[in-house]
């Protein structure tokens, strides 16, 4: 009885308390006019903020700093004396312990230059005035990124690349940052540097914060910094959106060869600071432009995420096209294995003979559509021979169904009542 009372009393309060709530709407809607009225009763209580794309304060901010020094616009604030210079840093860990730096990349472009000459439609004139380095610990000579990244550090594209004690880094990079016009000096610990007043350095990365991390980490000092550009967030994209180098330079129309060899990448991290400052000058949302209009067309497609769809895309790679299809093969013949030659073997060669030498057959008939699944099955084999891949269930079900053995187990003997 006292339930039935109490649930009976509330009900009757928020019946109360929806009546004053609604008839205060109604006399705010009384109030207004009819269209007002209406955008007061679709309007949301908390809106959801949407990713803007335009350039933020502190974007526009390094914009137009980037325009002063380059010399595109009139400079307002006056110049402190001192040598200034651009520093474009990119280092390179080992994938299996970034604690290991594998490889430093450095460029330099001394402001002078950029001021003394147009740089062009796109700031490509002033690529041939910037110095580089490639730096390479010897300890860590032999470690290269294979599985997640595929480095290249002996394709450095701007010289030979030099190999330094990993003692003596933090002291090179340390005497970079102290004289950067000579960069080839600084980096020879046997030629002495004459004392003189550090330079003004705009350091400049691609997504810089880890790069300062790294160089913190050598024991490298960053003392005469006025300046930081990342050319990440330059590009007039949202925060949620920012693209990767390589991506950059294929909006900006620069080839990227050798991606991954941090003097590489130093050297086009400063190639695509200077492009983009030049096109967004000219032209505001030129940039942003290009990289929707690169990611539209972009022929690459998404990775394959175990090796079951490593084998599904070669087997299908290795269909010949509708347009000219080959005659049947009978059913109970196997692929004839790839002859030797001298020259490279496509990736369709490749598959059928590694389909031969695992004894398994393509199905006869039509070559399969966009939609139809390529069907295979296994030709003759002994009695002991291990199943092949496409019947090879994955790690994850087995797992699986060890774990709901144990949990049956346990259920019926009764180890996991109670």
């Amino acid at each position: 009885m006292l339930f039935h009372l109490a649930v009976a009393c509330f009900g009757s309060q928020f019946v109360y308390c929806r009546g004053i709530a609604s008839s205060h709407l109604e006399s705010k809607l009384a109030q207004t006019s009819p269209l007002r009225a209406r955008e007061l009763v679709l309007q949301p209580a908390e809106p959801l903020e949407a990713e803007q794309d335009s350039l933020s304060p502190q974007q526009m901010a390094q914009l137009k700093y980037l325009y002063e020094v380059l010399g595109l616009i009139e400079r307002r604030t006056p110049a402190s004396g001192r040598e200034l210079l651009f520093v474009a840093i990119d280092c390179e860990a080992y994938e299996h312990d970034q604690t290991k730096i594998t490889e430093i990349g450095v460029s330099v472009l001394d402001v002078k230059n950029t001021r003394s000459s147009s740089g062009g439609p796109d700031g490509s004139d002033w690529y041939p005035a910037i110095q580089h380095l490639h730096l390479r610990p010897i300890e860590y000579r032999h470690l290269v990124n294979r599985n997640f990244i595929k480095g290249c550090p002996d394709d450095f594209n701007y010289g030979d690349s030099t190999f330094i004690p990993l003692t003596d880094v933090g002291r090179i990079l340390s005497r970079i940052f102290a004289s950067p016009g000579d960069l080839h000096s600084a980096s020879d610990l046997s030629i002495s540097i004459p004392p003189a007043a550090p330079p003004d350095i705009i350091l400049v990365g691609h997504a810089l914060g880890n790069d300062t991390k790294y160089l913190s980490s050598l024991g490298c000092s960053l003392n005469n910094i006025v300046a930081r550009i990342d050319t990440q967030k330059i590009c007039g994209v949202g925060k949620h959106s920012q693209p990767g180098l390589a991506k950059l330079l294929r909006a900006l129309g620069i080839e990227a060869k050798g991606l991954h060899n941090a003097g590489n990448d130093a050297a086009f991290t400063m190639m695509a600071m200077l492009s983009v400052a030049v096109r967004e000058h000219s032209e505001a949302g030129s940039v942003a432009r290009a990289l929707a209009e690169a990611k539209a067309s972009d022929p690459t497609k998404r990775k394959p995420r175990n090796w079951q769809e490593v084998r599904a895309r070669d087997r299908l790679n290795s269909v010949p096209s509708q347009a000219a299809p080959p005659p049947p093969q009978p059913a109970n013949e196997t692929a004839p294995p790839l002859s030797s030659t001298t020259g490279p073997k496509s990736q369709s060669q490749t598959v059928q003979a590694r389909l031969a030498r695992r004894s398994v057959t393509l199905a006869t008939g039509p070559p399969p559509g966009p939609h139809v699944p390529l069907t295979v099955h296994p030709g003759p084999r002994p009695d002991n021979y291990i199943k092949t891949y496409l019947n090879k269930t994955s790690e994850m079900e087995n797992r699986t169904r060890r774990r709901r053995r144990k949990q049956e187990v346990r259920r019926t003997s009764g180890e996991g009542v109670g």
